[in-house]
């Protein structure tokens, strides 16, 4: 069970890094993935469960047309093979009664934390908008949303309240106020997105959450400004950062160009210094197989 595992990392470590993961695959990648680095171990803390990489994989549009059931599969394979706590990304939550199934289904798996953003309507991807916004949700229904999650999952899950304000292009004011409405609703911690290179918006926002008395941890998806380094948006009030979507967007780079190498040469050959040996993969399946042996034993 996964469960709090967050609360306990957040005390030990004071600052996390969570990773999108979309298979048993990618997180047994991401479980072998340590480096040692001036004399410290990195490795990611949490796995990110994306609605926009989930949609990608199933070759549909993230609209919210991929339902939760859907999901369940892959989050119960990734649950067999990585002891992360996981963070579940579920857009806006849907309506009231979407929102307390998805609730249920996912405290009995033993998820750690969902994501809801206080937008509504049809979704538009705060990354790629073209000229279309979405409406925000008024802050009581979307506190109604936090209360209920808070109340459904009995305080043992986290929900984390997810911030469009300045992807909408509000000021930083305006989201500050939701954050504190939002915390007062029972959040467990602040998503504050920023769609934008230019992250002078989010700096301001920042300042001003970090006098707030009852703050909760404060979490950063650097997607659009991932030039900056950890080490600077931890010193801005970052408490998690969330890489959401590159091991999804670095596979279909390398997809398309294994796929292109196998056309062009008329043979696997050239594409094959692309991959990982058969060995390789080989010793993927053993290691899961010997895995399934202790638990057995």
């Amino acid at each position: 069970m996964k469960r709090n595992k967050l609360d306990e990392l957040l005390n030990n470590k004071r600052k996390l890094r969570a990773i999108e993961c979309n298979s048993g695959l990618s997180a047994l990648i991401i479980e072998k993935t340590k480096i040692k680095k001036n004399q410290e171990e990195k490795e990611y803390d949490a796995l990110w469960i994306s609605s926009l990489c989930d949609s990608l994989l199933r070759g549909k549009p993230d609209i919210e047309v991929v339902e939760l059931k859907d999901r369940i599969n892959s989050l119960e394979w990734i649950i067999e093979v990585s002891n992360k706590p996981l963070i579940v990304d579920l857009d806006s939550g849907g309506s009231i009664e979407h929102w307390k199934y998805s609730l249920r289904t996912l405290y009995k798996l033993g998820i750690s934390a969902v994501v809801i953003e206080d937008k509504t309507g049809k979704k538009v991807n705060s990354l790629f908008q073209n000229g279309k916004l979405q409406e925000q949700d008024t802050i009581s229904n979307f506190c109604e949303k936090i209360q209920l999650g808070k109340r459904i999952t009995k305080n043992e899950m986290w929900i984390i309240a997810r911030i469009e304000s300045l992807v909408l292009g509000k000021e930083p004011e305006e989201a500050l106020y939701r954050a504190t409405k939002y915390i007062e609703a029972g959040a467990d911690a602040i998503l504050i997105h920023h769609n934008k290179k230019d992250i002078s918006r989010l700096k301001k926002f920042c300042e001003s959450y970090l006098k707030i008395k009852n703050r909760v941890p404060l979490i950063f998806i650097p997607t659009t400004y991932s030039y900056m380094y950890e080490n600077e948006l931890y010193d801005m009030g970052a408490d998690i950062i969330i890489y959401a979507n590159q091991l999804t967007r670095s596979s279909i780079a390398a997809m398309e160009v294994t796929a292109s190498k196998i056309l062009d040469n008329g043979r696997a050959w050239e594409a094959s210094k692309n991959c990982i040996s058969i060995n390789d993969v080989i010793s993927y399946v053993e290691e899961i197989e010997s895995d399934y042996s202790r638990e057995n034993v």
